[in-house]
């Protein structure tokens, strides 16, 4: 039956070689994607932010060193 599964799954009609050719991107030294999750303000619902840096973060406050 768990071959049934993942051969009905839509995952399993997805061309996998497209990831490659973001893994195979250059990548410049230093420079990273933060991603901030913050519960929104009715309490109910998950927001998030990405942000491009040009160093490593070494703290996860608003300090950056």
């Amino acid at each position: 039956m768990a071959a049934r599964i993942l051969t009905d799954s839509p995952n399993a009609h997805i061309n996998k070689t497209i990831l490659d050719r973001y893994l195979d991107l250059p990548v410049e030294e230093n420079i990273v994607q933060a991603t901030y999750v913050w519960i929104d303000g009715t309490g109910e619902d998950l927001r998030s932010k990405d942000r491009t840096l040009e160093f490593i973060p070494t703290k996860p406050s608003g300090e950056y060193s």
